[in-house]
């Protein structure tokens, strides 16, 4: 792993840190009944946003060699899912379906985990 990722990686986690910590402040906007982030939480959704979004960039830089690792269809498969528990997150906020929420975000960050780490290694692998 290089400076970058690692980076990337710290930046993630500070945002999930500015997320988790309680806070008192009032929504700014809201999704549901029981969803709504406050200014700090906006802050701490903003810097992990933009942590994914430059993981996806390398995600689709690598993807030759993902389909290579993981066979195609196995690739293209986690993927699918991936978009499926991005849309179930959706739902889930819009319908406060809280149980479908915190699935959807398990399995989802769990895939995405992967095909990050693929993607590492992919790229480590191309330095060499």
């Amino acid at each position: 792993m290089d400076r970058i990722s690692g980076i990337i990686i710290g930046v993630f986690v500070l945002g999930l840190v500015i997320l988790v910590i309680p806070d008192d402040a009032s929504p700014v906007f809201t999704f549901n009944k029981t969803h709504g982030p406050s200014l700090p939480d906006l802050a701490g959704l903003f810097l992990m946003l933009g942590s994914w979004f430059l993981c996806l960039i390398m995600i689709a830089r690598q993807w030759k060699p993902i389909e290579k690792r993981l066979g195609k269809g196995n690739a293209y498969l986690g993927m699918g899912l991936y978009l499926l528990f991005i849309a179930g997150i959706a739902t889930a906020l819009l319908f406060s379906f809280e149980w479908m929420l915190w699935v959807c975000i398990a399995f989802a960050s769990t895939i995405n985990i992967g095909f990050i780490i693929f993607a590492w290694q992919a790229k480590d692998t191309k330095a060499d």
